[in-house]
């Protein structure tokens, strides 16, 4: 069914690379990914003749699916800018299921420094500082372990980066058990009591003068770093600042008079060692079916889970993307234009609660394969983007409008047909950072203005 009306129109108007199916940082122009053909539906449409006007064809995208990504990157790289955000904890999603991330990092040694031998070790700490990201349910006392990394990971052979699939082991001795109720107005900075044993080995190698305290990179092959595990009955996840201001381990002492701090912080030179570890486990929901990027999920097969017409996802974390194949109409008619066309998608009611939809989306061109191709762009090669409107009078309104006028117009004039294949996600650079989801249960719409001339 289509919808037309009369309108009055204003004018009409990257660090990615693949190599076995991986994902990695936005920074690259071309994506490898991959995935399964879907047949794009035949629409018919009519047009309304008045006149010089300017008309819209509304079309329900009946080839709607949602992908999954093979895997993605979380660290940064040797030579680009540190991770400044790393995402702590567990949380249930009634839509994807369960999401846990585990954070690596490494630290490194402050230098040198005189002591006395009046002065005597009283503690070490570990500490954080709240970003102000928080989704799941914060009602919750929140328990981590914190435990020190056996060895340093793995850089991969060919693009020096580490992805949300890797796992470094760990001493089974829990150096601090990290517990607290997450409420964001006492989440600012946060510090805890670590193992004393520890604190004391440290604080004799400062006394000492020792390489491992003289030299940084000593310290980072003999420590190595920690990790931050999280309970299996925690239920939200929290992003923690992940830069040397906020994530250390402290040594304090004193001498009866004064106190002093030593800090071990997270480096920023051998930031490259820093990364996040993921885990979905989508059982229990449709999306469980999605094994490999190869997989699609149709959106009629999640009809039941929904209470809709059907259900697509986009999410960070998970690897959501909902994939569409556009129908394709080219306005062959004697004097009628293209002159506008928006791509709609509306979130399902009630989806948001504890999981903020995004407040930008992205678009992103692919393959039939579900590979990702490349940022889709507007004529002046700037990415097109979808940003959150919020309609408070009707509130069934509310949704993302993405102008894709520019791109549909040339696929109107190209004779292939692989060209129609999109994604829909959060911007691809913070998938590692985000756990924000949209989940529509409505076809997402395409409207296409045209102009007709008597």
């Amino acid at each position: 069914m289509f919808y037309f009306w009369k309108i009055v129109l204003p004018s009409p108007l990257n660090y990615i690379q693949a190599k076995n199916m991986r994902f990695f940082p936005f920074f690259f122009p071309i994506f490898f990914l991959c995935a399964c053909n879907n047949d794009l539906s035949t629409i018919g449409h009519d047009l309304i003749v008045d006149g010089n006007a300017v008309e819209a064809v509304e079309y329900k995208i009946t080839n709607t699916s949602t992908i999954r990504i093979d895997s993605f990157a979380t660290s940064a790289g040797m030579y680009t800018a540190p991770v400044a955000k790393l995402l702590i904890g567990r949380a249930e999603d009634p839509i994807t299921g369960t999401i846990a991330c585990t954070p690596y990092f490494e630290l490194v040694s402050s230098g040198s420094v005189r002591l006395t031998n009046a002065q005597s070790y009283d503690s070490i700490t570990f500490n954080f500082a709240y970003t102000g990201d928080i989704w799941g349910d914060t009602t919750n006392l929140q328990t981590f372990y914190l435990f020190r990394m056996q060895t340093l990971p793995v850089l991969d052979e060919l693009t020096k980066l580490i992805y949300n699939h890797a796992v470094v082991p760990h001493d089974p001795d829990t150096l601090a058990v990290i517990q607290f109720f997450p409420r964001k107005e006492k989440l600012k900075r946060l510090r805890f009591r670590m193992d004393d044993e520890l604190g004391r080995e440290l604080f004799n190698a400062i006394k000492s003068n020792e390489l491992i305290i003289s030299r940084s990179s000593f310290f980072l092959k003999e420590f190595n770093g920690l990790t931050l595990v999280a309970d299996p009955g925690n239920t939200c996840l929290l992003g923690i600042n992940s830069g040397p201001d906020s994530l250390k381990m402290s040594v304090h002492y004193s001498d009866g008079n004064n106190d002093y701090t030593y800090d071990f912080r997270k480096s920023s030179e051998y930031n490259e060692y820093t990364f996040l570890n993921v885990v979905n486990d989508a059982e229990g929901t449709p999306y469980n079916e999605l094994k490999t990027q190869l997989d699609n999920l149709d959106f009629r097969e999640a009809a039941d889970f929904s209470g809709g017409e059907g259900q697509a996802v986009t999410q960070g974390l998970g690897g959501y993307l909902i994939k569409m194949r556009l129908p394709v109409y080219a306005a062959n008619e004697k004097y009628q234009t293209i002159v506008k066309v928006e791509l709609e998608l509306f979130p399902q009611k009630g989806s948001s609660h504890l999981f903020a939809l995004p407040p930008v989306l992205g678009l992103y061109r692919s393959d039939r394969l579900n590979k990702l191709v490349s940022v889709l762009t507007d004529a002046a090669g700037r990415p097109v983007t979808g940003s959150l409107v919020v309609n408070p009078v009707e509130p069934e309104k509310t949704g993302y409008v993405f102008d894709i006028t520019d791109f549909y117009n040339t696929l109107v004039r190209q004779t292939t047909t692989n060209n129609n294949y999109i994604l829909v996600s959060i911007p691809l650079e913070q998938l590692s950072t985000s756990f924000d989801r949209l989940s529509v249960n409505k076809r997402p719409v395409l409207k296409v203005y045209f102009a007709k001339y008597n």
